[in-house]
This record gives C-alpha cells, sequence and structure tokens, in this order.
C-alpha cells in the first residue's frame, strides 16, 4: 500500500488573493460571488472557472466553500489557483481540515497572508486514494446539501399551505400567551445531568423551529405551564441585538425536545383545545410573514431590550386554513424535521472520518482501486 507524502501546503496547492467587485458594481446574473464564509450574491460574469475552493482569507479565515461552477471569490477569500495535480475536491476537504487560527496576521481583524502559509505540513495520499476519499466524504456532504434544500422548500411550503384562508379570527380568541421565567441559580447547568433541556433566544433557526444547539439545563423547580410538547407554538418576545432580527420570531417545538422548558425571553401560544389541531400551525406560519415581522418591530417596546407586548400578539388576525392544506403542512413538516435529523447525524459521522482519512489512519484502498479502474 502507498504510503502518504509529508509535504508543505505550499507543495500541494497554490492560492491566490480573491478579487474585488463592490456590491454596487455587480450586475445580476448566475455566477455566485463567493465571500468568506459563504456565497453572498451572484453576478453576471466570473472571474475564476470552476470547480473550484476558496477559504478565509480576512474576517473569517480557513475554513473551506467547495464550488460547482465559475465563480468570482471576493478580495476577502483565497482560491486555490493550481491543484499541483491534486484531486481539487480532496483539496477542498483537506484545506477544511486544516486549522489556520495560528497563522492569523492580523491586529484586529482576523487575516491569512497566503505567503505565511507554506511551512504549514500536510499529509496527501496517491492520486487514486485521494478521489476515493472525496467520494466517500463528498458523498456525505452532497446529501447533507440535497437534505438542506429539501428542507428549505419544505418549509416554505409548509407556510404556504397554512396562511390561506377566506375567514379569520384574532389569537387572542383562540388561545393564551404564557411567557416563560427566568431560571437561575444553582440549577442552571450546561450539561444534562438530571437537568431539563431550557430553550431560549439561541434556540431559535430560520428553518421554523426550535434547535438543540447551545441549550441549557434546569434542575431547579419549574411550573408545569412552562413545559413543551411537540408542535406548540413559541415567539421570540425580545431581541438582546437590538437589531430586530429575531424580534416576533415563531418556532414550532420538535419533537427532540419535547418536555423542555423555556425562559422569560420566549412566549409559548396556548391554544384552546378545540383550536390546537388547526390553528397553531396557522399561527405558526403567518406570524413567520413579513406583514408581521414589520407589525413586531412597529411594537416593539424598551430603550435597553426590544420587547413585543402581549397584546400585540394577542390582537393579531389569523386566517383559517382548510383542515385538508393543515394535514399536508404537517407531513411536509414531519419530513423535514426527519431530514434535519440525518442531516445531524450525517455531519457527525463526516466529521470523524474526515480527519481519519486525511491522516491515513483509515486508508481506503478498495475504494480507490475501483476509482482508479474507472
Amino acid at each position: 500500500m502507498s504510503e502518504y507524502l509529508r509535504v508543505s501546503l505550499a507543495e500541494a496547492v497554490v492560492l491566490q488573493r480573491g478579487f474585488d467587485l463592490p456590491t454596487g458594481k455587480r450586475i445580476t446574473g448566475e455566477v455566485p460571488v463567493v465571500a468568506s464564509t459563504s456565497i453572498v450574491g451572484f453576478h453576471n460574469e466570473s472571474a475564476v472557472e470552476g470547480p473550484g475552493v476558496v477559504i478565509g482569507r480576512s474576517g473569517s479565515i480557513g475554513g473551506g466553500q467547495w464550488i460547482d461552477s465559475d465563480f468570482w471569490p471576493l478580495n476577502t477569500t483565497l482560491w486555490v489557483k493550481d491543484f499541483k495535480g491534486n484531486d481539487p475536491r480532496f483539496i477542498y476537504f483537506l484545506l477544511r481540515s486544516i486549522d489556520f487560527s495560528p497563522f492569523n496576521a492580523g491586529s484586529g481583524v482576523p487575516t491569512l497572508n497566503r505567503n505565511h502559509l507554506s511551512g504549514i505540513e500536510v499529509a496527501l495520499p496517491p492520486l487514486p486514494e485521494q478521489r476515493a476519499i472525496a467520494e466517500i466524504l463528498g458523498a456525505l456532504d452532497d446529501k447533507i446539501e440535497s437534505n438542506r434544500r429539501f428542507v428549505e422548500l419544505g418549509v416554505r411550503l409548509a407556510r404556504v399551505l397554512v396562511s390561506q384562508g377566506e375567514s379569520s379570527v384574532r389569537l387572542g380568541d383562540i388561545a393564551a400567551v404564557h411567557k416563560g421565567l427566568s431560571y437561575k441559580g444553582s440549577g442552571l447547568e450546561e450539561s444534562p445531568g438530571d437537568g431539563i433541556p431550557m430553550v431560549n433566544l439561541a434556540n431559535f433557526s430560520t428553518l421554523g423551529w426550535m434547535v438543540p444547539s447551545g441549550l441549557k439545563y434546569y434542575s431547579g423547580d419549574h411550573k408545569g405551564k412552562h413545559t413543551l410538547r411537540p408542535w406548540d407554538v413559541v415567539v421570540a418576545n425580545t431581541d438582546l441585538t437590538q437589531q430586530r432580527s429575531i424580534l416576533g420570531r415563531a418556532a414550532l417545538v420538535p419533537p427532540s425536545l419535547n418536555g423542555s422548558i423555556f425562559t422569560h425571553h420566549v412566549n409559548l401560544i396556548r391554544f384552546a383545545e378545540s383550536e390546537k389541531n388547526i390553528m397553531r400551525l396557522a399561527v405558526w406560519g403567518q406570524l413567520n410573514s413579513p406583514a408581521f415581522r414589520e407589525r413586531a418591530e412597529g411594537f416593539a417596546t424598551g430603550t435597553t431590550v426590544a420587547g413585543l407586548p402581549v397584546d400585540a400578539l394577542l390582537d393579531f388576525d389569523v386566517k383559517v386554513p382548510c383542515v385538508d392544506d393543515v394535514r399536508a403542512a404537517e407531513v411536509v413538516l414531519m419530513g423535514a424535521w426527519s431530514a434535519e435529523s440525518e442531516s445531524v447525524r450525517l455531519e457527525a459521522i463526516r466529521d470523524a472520518l474526515l480527519p481519519a482519512l486525511l491522516s491515513g489512519r483509515i486508508r481506503v484502498p478498495a475504494a480507490a482501486e475501483l476509482v482508479e479502474a474507472s
């Protein structure tokens, strides 16, 4: 079995600084404009032929982005100008695995100087094995990306389904709003132990449901009315950033957070039993509409911390969707939750395999031979 070569990063690839392209000079097109962490827009002209690999140079350093098409890397990035015969997607995973923080040359804003990176040593397997590694890790990435697109589409579809109706009802006539408590003291922990998961503003996601990342746990006393169940609707009633980016955002409670409690930054909408099966998804979808978010900002109070008065919620008129649309939305959202859970598992597998494959601790000669034969 061929051994991995130990070479400097400069021997493996040539990195080049990206190109200026101010927002005002971008012309609408299909070419992705790539910044240090993500695609930030599109242009009608490319600067680099794809596929390609980009890492953060300024603002956010390192990381890695795989770009399938021709693209325009901004000057906050470094892009791979020459792969020197190596497999491009393998190089993407290789660069993503490197901790570039020791090479930060910026005094304020994190910055990478490509001339300082030549001393980084990397391991290069034979080309067939590079392709095999890229195929394995790439398949996981592709599935995760496919799930992400499905989830986004599913959420949009579900919101459309539950935001239509010929009649409407005042939210305060079908539901009550419960505000959470400030859980503090010795019962508040960073790890589960004997505690109950406690959701806060950090657990709101743009997907439309609460996520478990960054949970805290509470082992003290709490009230039963502050216990969350799947399909409950919660609303962010404050915005600590003062940017109004989360104020009024509504989220569903997924099955994974069943039995959790919520803090004083969160409101729970508790529906009358006769209304909850139809109206809770309608409320969730319509509270996330631009019209309500604008209303929430207009009703916000507080000079230090923006707050959403309960009356602004209770006075909101909600369209009543038909039962079939609500049932369809439930099916779509259950599929989206399942896809999101699968992606979490796949990411854990990928992140465990990445260092093992790149270091040579796990070898894939059989897969490499198949790739070479093809």
